[in-house]
């Protein structure tokens, strides 16, 4: 039922254009549109970084913020994880072995901002 939700949030993300990547945002890492804000995510070595963005790429603080990365697996299986607050302005999570992609949910004022991004170095491997 996950993946066919996944499958189904892509479709309608690309029909309605939400999609406003850009190919790399001021930490280095793939930068995704969400809901009035950008979410960047960078993979290094066994973690993932996750900053939130303004507007104008200007990194906001992760006070007040709260999050969770799903992972989805090559096995049909998913791994949820708490990303944690790390310094003041981003977060990070141990990333699962093998991820071929993973949905970032960010919570801010009641808000809840979330991109799906595609595991680069994943990519990389089959290719």
């Amino acid at each position: 039922m996950k993946i066919i939700c996944f499958l189904l949030f892509i479709v309608f993300e690309n029909m309605i254009g939400l999609d406003s990547d850009q190919s790399s945002g001021p930490h280095g890492g793939v930068v995704k549109w969400a809901e009035g804000y950008y979410i960047e995510m960078k993979s290094q070595d066994k973690f993932i970084y996750v900053y939130l963005l303004d507007n104008k790429f200007k990194t906001l603080e992760n006070r007040e913020v709260s999050g969770e990365v799903i992972f989805f697996l090559s096995n049909n299986t998913t791994l949820d994880v708490k990303l944690k607050p790390y310094m003041e302005n981003m977060f990070m999570a141990e990333a699962a072995d093998g991820f071929y992609s993973c949905r970032i949910t960010l919570h801010k004022a009641g808000a809840y901002l979330s991109a799906i991004f595609e595991n680069q170095s994943q990519i990389v491997q089959e290719q």
